[in-house]
């Protein structure tokens, strides 16, 4: 699996593969499938880098793998152009209304890719300002016809807009101890306010994160759904191909003295282990000082992700609700907060507790 994402990616020198077999690509199909990862796999056979070796007896099968991989190609060829097209027109209207925004994760990450169209989307994320917040809403509402659903339990407000959904933030990630609020909250604020970057949309200037911000959010938000649901390749590769590309791009003291204020450097030398180790990273350790234990962790780590899935969902797959799933829910949540203890336990021991309050407003609506 390793092999087939570094020959799409910007990751480097994993030994790539010469060929592989119908029998074997049906099996890696189906685990990248689980972990919304099979646009990586697809395109390098698609594309010739990696021959599909078949049997006679295989033959029929084969034509059917490419057929499939071709579409699931296309699909997603089309589905980067949608969004493209719709954050033209984000960047478009705030611009002209001045409201001071950032875009992040999605399409952001994707243009880390070598070819941006392979990383799934989902969501658009973007954080707005406090001083634009309500009017930025008012904007959206009255430009766009939208209805803007408020959940004060959250830290983002939701719409629906050409079918897709929109994840307005008044936060961008949170945090269980109030003081690594605060730091993240102000820094977050003047990154907007002073520093954005901008990624060329077709022309328009779309803006989205410096680097050492970029990848503590992307990192930040793959720890949240680690500690609650579990996280897959999708999540693991976002992380790799932003350090990948990253790489002499970025202050690495500034990333890792921010990690280390806001509580997440030991569980952030735990992943980079991993794509060390597992995924073959080649610049990982210049984004940290990797020790024995740092592999441990990773070990550990690495079977959560392939326990999981996508988001948690390969490891909910036999039950589809009810009390079991959380039940379910409930103890893997335990497993993972009790592994990441050790590695950022002043987080734990305030995130579990907020985790539970959150979870009881959701349930009785206050």
């Amino acid at each position: 699996m390793s092999a087939l994402i570094a020959e799409v990616g910007t990751m480097g020198d994993v030994d790539p593969l010469e060929s592989i077999g119908v029998s074997e690509l049906c099996k890696t199909l189906a685990l990248a499938r689980e972990h919304t990862v099979e646009a990586l796999v697809a395109y390098p056979v698609v594309g010739g880098k990696v021959k599909l070796a078949c049997t006679p007896t295989s033959a029929a099968q084969r034509q059917e793998l490419v057929m499939g991989m071709l579409r699931v190609e296309q699909t997603r060829r089309v589905q980067y152009e949608r969004f493209k097209r719709i954050l033209r027109e984000l960047a478009a209207l705030f611009r002209t209304y001045g409201i001071g925004y950032v875009v992040f994760k999605g399409v952001a990450v994707a243009s880390h890719y070598q070819h941006p169209f392979l990383r799934a989307m989902g969501d658009i994320d973007f954080y707005v300002s406090p001083a634009d917040f309500e009017r930025s809403i008012d904007v959206l509402e009255r430009e766009w016809h939208v209805k803007i659903e408020r959940d004060e339990t959250d830290k983002h407000y939701s719409f629906y807009w050409h079918g897709v959904r929109f994840e307005l933030h008044h936060r961008i990630e949170t945090f269980g101890r109030k003081r690594a609020q605060q730091e993240f909250d102000g820094w977050i604020e003047d990154v907007v306010r002073c520093q954005p970057a901008t990624l060329d949309i077709d022309g328009e200037q779309l803006r989205v994160l410096p680097p050492v911000a970029d990848v503590v959010v992307v990192f930040k938000h793959m720890i949240n759904h680690l500690l609650v649901e579990g996280v897959g390749l999708r999540q693991v590769t976002d992380i790799a191909v932003l350090l990948a590309d990253y790489h002499g791009k970025i202050d690495v003291g500034e990333l890792r003295g921010r990690l280390r204020s806001l509580g997440y450097l030991g569980v952030f030398d735990a992943v980079v282990a991993m794509l060390d180790g597992y995924l073959g990273l080649p610049c990982a350790k210049v984004y940290s000082p990797l020790g024995k234990s740092d592999y441990r962790a990773a070990r550990r780590l690495l079977r959560f992700v392939f326990d999981s899935g996508n988001f948690g969902r390969r490891a909910h797959a036999h039950h589809s609700d009810g009390w079991k799933k959380s039940a379910e829910t409930a103890a893997i949540a335990f497993r993972h907060c009790l592994f990441a203890f050790g590695l950022m336990p002043g987080e734990i021991l305030a995130f579990v507790p907020r985790r539970i309050r959150i979870s009881i407003k959701k349930i009785f609506g206050r």
